[in-house]
């Protein structure tokens, strides 16, 4: 019997697993609480980061435009070799993981931010920075299934 993911999930803010028929789903994000989000962003990061467009960069890159963006690529910004290497773009999925420990995330960054370890704080803190407000839960598969041909 299948499932959807959205029957497991909690508001906990916590990546949770759900086995459906074809595959493992991991859901990696879940709306947040905004307001919330901004407390985080003035006590943990805006000592480094700016979030407002041509605010300029401090000792972190300038965060404005930062979805769909990929790693490394801010004008002006003297980022790390890994940084410039790792070349994945940040969404709400992959900032969610980042957040988490962006030392194991991207080895050798430059970054001295220890990160969050609740998902609840990532989802709030990923809300308040999002371009557009977030209400969905975002889903991530961790594997697809081959389907054989003419299969459903």
């Amino acid at each position: 019997m299948r499932r959807d993911a959205g029957d497991d999930c909690a508001t906990s803010g916590t990546p949770q697993r759900v086995q459906t028929d074809n595959a493992m789903e991991v859901l990696t994000f879940n709306a947040g609480d905004s307001k919330k989000g901004a407390k985080l962003f003035k006590t943990r990061c805006q000592q480094c980061h700016n979030l407002k467009e041509g605010e300029g960069n401090k000792i972190g890159p300038n965060l404005h435009g930062l979805f769909g963006r990929h790693t490394g690529q801010v004008e002006g910004f003297s980022y790390s070799d890994a940084n410039k290497q790792k070349g994945i773009e940040w969404n709400q999925d992959t900032l969610f993981e980042y957040l988490e420990n962006p030392k194991k995330y991207i080895p050798g960054t430059k970054m001295a931010f220890g990160g969050l370890k609740k998902g609840k704080d990532r989802n709030d803190l990923i809300t308040f920075v999002a371009p557009v407000p977030i209400t969905t839960t975002r889903i991530s598969m961790l594997t697809r299934p081959q389907l054989p041909p003419g299969g459903d």
